[in-house]
């Protein structure tokens, strides 16, 4: 892993996972590239980059931005944890060499 890199690991629905990766295929896309891209974006707005109405979704929250960034921080170390703890691969970035690859358990990388 390069020095820059880091590795998210989500748990998601299958079938949004799926569903998700037909569209981002038909676009031209993998899960990896956009989901840098959806993170380059929330670095460039500071911000999530769309508007989410929590009445819609039934959601209610006291906690301040830190402390959500702080269980969202939380959350995503614990993923990766879960990960190499079951030798899954991991989606990473190299900021050098400004791709996405995955990297499997046995070190290998595949570029995306």
């Amino acid at each position: 892993m390069a020095k820059n890199d880091t590795s998210i690991t989500v748990r998601v629905d299958k079938d949004l996972k799926e569903n998700a990766e037909q569209v981002l295929s038909y676009i031209g896309l993998n899960m990896t590239s956009a989901i840098n891209v959806f993170l380059r974006k929330v670095v460039d707005e500071k911000a999530i980059p769309f508007m989410l109405n929590s009445r819609k979704l039934g959601i209610t929250t006291t906690f301040s931005e830190d402390e959500i960034t702080k269980r969202m921080n939380d959350a995503l170390r614990e993923d990766f944890k879960f990960s190499r703890e079951h030798s899954l691969p991991v989606a990473l970035y190299d900021e050098n060499l400004k791709k996405a690859y995955v990297e499997y358990p046995d070190g290998r990388r595949e570029y995306v």
